[in-house]
């Protein structure tokens, strides 16, 4: 038995009308959460390329990313590598930072789809339990409608029993 239809089964069939009310809020928050993640992800892999672009390009043309940054030629060789490997360490550390984000956002993408699907499982074993309930009721219910369909029978046998009796002795 999982721990929610045990949780659901405790409190009494009033609280099992609300359990797909709770699901669907529980799952709707968690759809929302979802979508944020994703688009945050969307956001910080657009900022990864666009952090990465001025890195390649620097990688390949040195003079044009040294004139960039604001050093020239009359600079020495020696102040112009130490820009650029700066600019491309401030980079690379930007970029791990993203990807190390990026794989956070990806766990936790992960651990809500396993709340939909674990959630999705409650609800389906929950209305298992209800089924089972609802043929019970309506095998009670038939039962007692034959209990009343004999006894109002039985008053009907009496009451011509008492008619025919006054009959014959009148």
């Amino acid at each position: 038995m999982a721990s929610g239809e045990g949780r659901y089964k405790a409190k009494g069939s009033s609280t099992l009308g609300q359990v797909p009310f709770l699901n669907a809020a529980g799952a709707s928050s968690a759809q929302e959460e979802q979508a944020q993640l994703c688009e945050q992800l969307q956001k910080q892999q657009v900022c990864c390329q666009h952090q990465a672009h001025p890195m390649a390009s620097a990688l390949r043309e040195p003079e044009a990313a040294a004139v960039a940054t604001g050093t020239g030629s009359e600079c020495g060789c020696g102040e112009t590598q130490r820009a650029l490997q700066e600019a491309i360490d401030k980079l690379q550390r930007g970029f791990i930072d993203i990807v190390k984000e990026n794989a956070d956002l990806k766990e936790r993408v992960e651990k809500l789809e396993l709340g939909f699907i674990q959630l999705s499982g409650e609800r389906d074993m929950i209305r298992k339990s209800i089924k089972p309930n609802d043929r019970q009721r309506a095998v009670a219910k038939t039962q007692h409608q034959k209990k009343n369909d004999v006894s109002m029978r039985s008053e009907a046998e009496e009451g011509m029993r008492g008619r025919c009796t006054t009959s014959l002795q009148g």
